[in-house]
């Protein structure tokens, strides 16, 4: 997967949970999920967002506690997006969510077939792939991505946030999170 990345540099990863790396590499902190998880991203106040297969979405705060989770039926494998206004966006099988601050859902949008990880334009505009060969665009009123270190899978519309540290497996990183597994 994906790893994102906190403003004092703390690198989360996913597996069977979400685990938090210090910048040089020592692990800080895990917490378990029992499915599959999806790769976090980074919303406001630096809550780390990570869909499961159990068909959760998690929000746990940046000392690795759980603030709630947020049940949408279906896995939820795919990356979230993080909203300006606090909303986290996410997809369940063919079902786009849109969650509020408060975990309640605003509003839903379901596709004919499965839908890919949503995008989120600076101009609040949602865009949804899907199986169904139609690509949606979702006028959206929350002003955009959040203010956070890592709003969207990759950081950023750029993808500037492109990670391969999983290619070299010698980084002492990557053996405390294979000694862990």
């Amino acid at each position: 997967g994906t790893a994102a990345i906190g403003a004092d540099g703390t690198i989360y990863v996913n597996g069977y949970g979400i685990h938090a790396l210090s910048p040089t590499g020592l692990l800080l902190w895990s917490y378990s999920i029992p499915e599959k998880t999806a790769d976090p991203i980074i919303g406001e106040h630096g809550i780390i967002v990570a869909g499961a297969q159990n068909g959760r979405l998690y929000l746990i705060d940046p000392e690795g506690k759980k603030i709630r989770h947020i049940q949408l039926g279906s896995p939820v494998n795919k990356p979230a997006v993080a909203a300006h206004d606090g909303t986290i966006y996410a997809v369940a099988a063919n079902t786009l969510y849109a969650i509020n601050p408060s975990d309640d859902i605003q509003w839903t949008f379901t596709a004919e077939r499965e839908a890919a990880a949503p995008a989120l334009a600076e101009d609040g505009t949602l865009y949804l792939g899907s199986a169904d060969w139609i690509r949606y665009a979702i006028r959206g009123t929350h002003g955009g991505m959040a203010e956070s270190p890592w709003p969207i899978h990759l950081h950023d519309p750029a993808h500037t946030g492109r990670f391969n540290g999983l290619g070299n497996l010698e980084n002492p990183a990557f053996w405390t999170i294979r000694a862990r597994a």
